[in-house]
């Protein structure tokens, strides 16, 4: 129904693939009237955009989960786009996304919780995207070879924690504002206890400043992380480059109980 009065949970009992945008939109939801799309235990049904410019799962709404699914984009399409708030994005699979602005999973609002996640194969994985789309919280996510960037925190986005992700093999690892007018990110986004696994000659935190360049935005924090770079370089910030994590901390300011280590991987590959 339009408005809820009780949770609603949708379930899939399958793993079938679905040729679909699945959408939801125009509920009045609340923090103890919910709506939870739910693959079944043991299940991990696909769904597939059929649409260039629509995410496979649109979630126009609030207090929202989405668990347990493929999630397949397009062109224009992202994997998992969030257009509301206090939804939840928790073990999915989004890829497939190929247009250089769109992401695998695009956060386009505030208050969301993006975990444990496994975002992959797309131009961009995770976007954090513009003005007001503050206080996000994403954790536990597995990012990797994402061609442009792993996370992207833009244009004005705030007070974003990102904590606890594994990124390896994206062109940036981690990537703030995009180097343009009102392009910048905002400020006191905060990303701590992350791994950033640089390869082939990537970046591991790249920060594009437009307002005041040669410097993060007022309040960023990066600490407690380990950025391991054996083939590309730690970071920038702007026409700066540093190519190790003790320059890094020294152009930066940040980092300053962070480590540069091998992860050891089982399987980096994989």
């Amino acid at each position: 129904p339009p408005t809820l009065d009780k949770p609603y949970i949708i379930e899939v009992q399958d793993n079938g693939s679905y040729w679909e945008s699945v959408s939801v939109s125009g509920k009045t939801t609340s923090a103890s009237n919910t709506i939870t799309i739910r693959a079944q235990a043991g299940k991990t049904p696909l769904v597939i955009t059929r649409n260039t410019s629509s995410a496979a799962f649109l979630l126009n709404s609030n207090y929202t989960t989405l668990r347990g699914f493929k999630a397949q984009g397009g062109d224009r399409a992202n994997g998992v786009y969030i257009g509301g708030n206090y939804n939840t994005v928790d073990r999915n699979t989004a890829y497939g996304t190929t247009n250089q602005d769109y992401a695998a999973i695009h956060v386009g609002d505030a208050n969301n919780t993006i975990t444990r996640n496994v975002v992959r194969n797309s131009q961009n994985g995770i976007v954090v995207y513009d003005t007001g789309h503050d206080n996000n919280f994403i954790a536990n996510n597995v990012i990797y070879n994402n061609t442009y960037r792993g996370i992207w925190v833009y244009r004005s986005a705030s007070n974003n924690t990102v904590v606890n992700n594994t990124l390896y093999n994206n062109g940036k690892e981690v990537h703030l504002g995009h180097g343009g007018q009102n392009y910048d990110a905002g400020p006191g986004n905060i990303f701590k206890n992350n791994i950033l696994f640089v390869s082939n000659l990537g970046t591991g935190i790249g920060v594009d400043s437009y307002g005041d360049p040669g410097t993060l935005p007022s309040g960023t924090v990066f600490d407690y992380n380990d950025i391991y770079a054996p083939t590309g370089t730690a970071g920038y910030i702007d026409n700066n480059t540093y190519a190790t994590l003790a320059a890094w901390r020294a152009g930066s300011g940040q980092d300053a109980h962070s480590i540069s280590a091998d992860p050891l991987f089982t399987n980096a590959a994989s």
